[in-house]
Parts: C-alpha cells; sequence; structure tokens
C-alpha cells in the first residue's frame, strides 16, 4: 500500500508523485523477486462526486485518476476504498435512517436503473463503481480498506450502533451489491483497537479491543 487518501488530504506536489511511487515500488518487487505482492493505494470515498444516485457516480479528479486506475488494471490490483457510512449518516441531514446507516434493512431505489439499496455500503460502493466504469474499468474490484462505526464522541455513538454496523457489514460480506451481486464484498473493519493517545473525540474509539485489557467492547459472530 503506497500512502493513504493521498488525493483527499495532501497537496498536488505529492499527488502528483503517487502513481510513479507505486510504479517504484512495483519495480523494486520485482527485481527482488516478490512480484506476486500487489501494489496498490486507498482512496477516501469523497474521491467521488455524484454519488445519489449510486449510477451518478464519478471522480473528482479524472485527470489524475484516469492514468492511475489504468496502471492498478495493467498490473491486476484492486481499488482501494475507505468508506465509512457512519460519516455519510450523520452529515446527511436526517436524509438517512439510523437503521439504513448501520447497514440494517432499508430500500433506496437508483431512478436510473431501478436498482433497489436495502444498505448504505452496497450504495456506496456502487457509486464507486460507477466511476470507475466511467473511466473504462468497470470489472475492476473495489476493496474497503476501512470500515467501521465509533463507540464513543459523536452523534449515535455507542457499543450497540457499533455492534449492529459490524454484525450487519460481516453478514453482508459473502453477498454482493445490486450493480455487482456475484462479487462477494472483501472488507476490513477498522480497527482492531482503541486509540488512546489519539486526541478526545471520534478518533479514539473505532476500536473493537480496549487497547488496555485486551477485552472486546462488544461481540461479534464472524461464523
Amino acid at each position: 500500500m503506497v500512502g493513504n487518501e493521498v488525493f483527499t488530504s495532501t497537496t498536488d506536489n505529492v499527488k502528483n508523485a503517487l502513481l510513479s511511487s507505486m510504479k517504484n515500488l512495483r519495480e523494486a518487487l520485482n527485481q527482488a523477486g516478490k512480484s506476486g505482492i500487489k501494489v496498490t493505494t486507498a482512496h477516501a470515498f469523497d474521491v467521488v462526486t455524484n454519488s445519489f444516485p449510486p449510477s451518478n457516480g464519478q471522480f473528482v479528479d479524472t485527470g489524475r485518476m484516469q492514468p492511475l486506475v489504468n496502471w492498478l488494471a495493467s498490473v491486476g490490483s484492486d481499488f482501494i476504498c475507505n468508506i465509512y457510512p457512519y460519516f455519510t449518516y450523520i452529515y446527511s441531514n436526517v436524509q438517512i435512517t439510523l437503521q439504513y446507516g448501520r447497514l440494517g434493512s432499508g430500500s433506496v431505489t437508483d431512478s436510473n436503473n431501478g436498482k433497489i439499496y436495502t444498505n448504505l455500503l452496497a450504495q456506496q460502493l456502487d457509486a464507486v463503481y460507477a466511476a470507475l466504469g466511467r473511466l473504462g474499468q468497470g470489472n475492476m474490484r473495489v476493496v474497503v480498506g476501512e470500515i467501521g462505526w465509533p463507540t464513543s464522541g459523536g452523534t449515535a455513538t455507542d457499543t450497540n450502533n457499533a455492534r449492529i454496523h459490524n454484525q450487519n457489514l460481516v453478514s453482508l460480506a459473502s453477498g454482493g451489491t445490486p450493480l455487482k451481486p456475484n462479487l462477494e464484498i472483501q472488507a476490513y473493519i477498522f480497527a482492531m483497537f482503541d486509540e488512546n493517545l489519539k486526541p478526545a473525540g471520534l478518533e479514539r474509539s473505532w476500536g473493537l479491543y480496549n487497547p488496555n485489557n485486551f477485552q472486546a467492547k462488544y461481540t461479534i459472530n464472524f461464523g
């Protein structure tokens, strides 16, 4: 993984250096006989705009994104996107229900194609797939590099909401999205532990476990 959310949070010089840095790492791995190791980068969801309805999704910076995704396709790497339904829910001005934001049952229809969405993650994933399709890379797999729900420090932050969100995520993982129904959702929960050294607020409390006693904050069935 080369960088994290580079297109969102850094200067133009760093953004412009991302693709060449990925190519350099790929070449170094090849020379070391490690060509099987994939090289990619992680993007924040806000690299996508017009995300509702999902079929309208497109990238904000197509000039930089086009050569990057073309290169990812040429080396067989996935597109990594950090997607946090929690933030979309709390910034929606109550247009999104808590149940839908926690990936529970709902019903939202894409007015362009009639596809029905039952949870916010599928809706967001398909917006990314639509954006990739507009760049000619509709077959590229999207992997959710980070997803989670905090347990303190903000709106709707408690262990029950976090448990429900993450348990629903586990249940959804074996299925696909309306746009990619036969492709399982691959996602990585953020995070294993709370980060108690971060400033007070949301950033501390995304963990499944307490870092002080290594006790689970709530139970998830991964079976």
